[in-house]
């Protein structure tokens, strides 16, 4: 046990390593993907075991999903407000009043740790709508002002006020981790249809034996309390699929470890969890793809030519295509 710790030390020491040098911008972002094409074993290429394994949000834009259940949560635990009466986050041609891209761009931007957390920034977003409506002659916090002053002064405000309501977070938290459970399913996901083709095809002529679609439990998503149904999902897709909780980075290397297939590969959303993952040296070829944008403001990039083998996948899905073994037709 103590070498195992050991020796996941010193994986996350190198990668810390690696995502500094990102930072300071001593490591490109281009290069070209190499490594083994999906299934290919040998000069041969002969049969083995494929499986993969694949964040949700590499096939499912999830940040809509999340507003909603966000917005359902805040009408759940108030009797009034701006926000009653609508049945998603308001959108506006102008950028200063649209709340829903300024609330997607702080959930990409801020590491929301929990659901509370998102109740309380939606909350001030229409409040801060409303004031500028009703005023005429003040805006509202712009995305980046928020992001800017989140932590050191506007959640203690938000706290504040919640906590003069008499609501607790830990109540928001619960209310959100309900209104997941009771909408989370594959017919209410907006799916990426370039990717989940690709991989679909790829099923089809037997490239992909098996796929393990891995539903992050970080942030408000740490608040659900059932993830997707397998059968559903599968449906939906197109392809067989099983489903798990990405709880930790350690659980999906554990998993990998004790996995009996001997082809495996992960195509990460998260910068910050594909590096993790990485670092951790799981026996999978690990792949970043960069279609998914979510976490861009976070400034946590993924480098292609790094000393943990990731490789970035282009968001024209050329890459993936090769990665899965479907060479376009001449």
């Amino acid at each position: 046990v103590c070498a195992e710790s050991s020796a996941m030390v010193q994986a996350v020491v190198a990668a810390l390593a690696v995502m500094t040098q990102v930072a300071a911008g001593f490591v490109p972002m281009h290069g070209r993907v190499r490594g083994r094409v999906v299934g290919a074993s040998g000069e041969g290429g002969s049969e083995s075991s494929r499986r993969v394994y694949v964040d949700l949000d590499v096939i499912a834009d999830m940040l809509e999903f999340e507003g909603k259940m966000t917005l359902r949560g805040l009408q759940a635990v108030t009797s009034s407000g701006p926000w009653h009466g609508v049945s998603e986050i308001p959108s506006h041609r102008w950028r200063t009043f649209d709340m829903q891209r300024k609330f997607e761009r702080i959930m990409s931007e801020l590491r929301v740790s929990r659901a509370a957390e998102a109740v309380m920034i939606l909350r001030m977003l229409f409040e801060e709508d409303e004031v500028g409506r009703l005023e005429g002659k003040t805006r509202p916090l712009t995305a980046g002002e928020v992001v800017e002053n989140w932590e050191s002064v506007l959640q203690v405000r938000c706290g504040a006020t919640w906590q003069s309501e008499s609501i607790d977070l830990g109540r928001l938290d619960d209310v959100v981790a309900d209104m997941y459970a009771r909408h989370l399913d594959a017919d209410a996901l907006r799916l990426r249809p370039e990717a989940v083709r690709l991989l679909r095809s790829a099923c089809a002529r037997g490239h992909v034996d098996d796929v393990v679609v891995l539903v992050r439990g970080d942030g408000p998503m740490k608040a659900a309390r059932r993830t997707l149904d397998p059968l559903d999902l599968s449906r939906v897709l197109g392809f067989k699929a099983s489903v798990t909780l990405l709880t930790s980075p350690f659980d999906v290397a554990r998993a990998m470890r004790d996995d009996p297939n001997d082809d495996l590969v992960y195509f990460g959303g998260s910068p910050g969890l594909t590096f993790q993952l990485a670092a951790l040296q799981p026996p999978a070829r690990i792949y970043h793809c960069s279609w998914i944008t979510r976490w861009d403001g976070q400034r946590t990039t993924v480098p292609t030519n790094n000393d943990l083998g990731v490789r970035v996948l282009d968001a024209e899905f050329h890459n993936l295509r090769y990665v899965l073994g479907l060479h376009p037709t001449r």
